[in-house]
């Protein structure tokens, strides 16, 4: 996936603030079992790398431009 639009840019950073929430609440969550809350806690860091690395992306790729006009 990469962000092509700022309407996209939003929608990523609050899915961004939602995953880092749900991963905070899934590590003080003591209802799982343990080796459970560490895939979950595993695939959450993933997403959550993966849209900053999309945000990082899209930013690095608008901000020269805008800079030049």
């Amino acid at each position: 996936m990469s962000i092509v639009a700022e309407e996209e840019l939003d929608a990523t950073r609050e899915k961004l603030r939602w995953l880092e929430q749900y991963y905070e609440a899934t590590r003080q969550s003591k209802g799982l079992d343990p080796l459970a809350r560490e895939d979950v806690l595993l695939t959450t860091k993933g997403l959550i790398n993966q849209f900053k690395e999309e945000i990082v992306r899209f930013e690095a790729h608008v901000t020269p431009r805008a800079q030049s006009e």
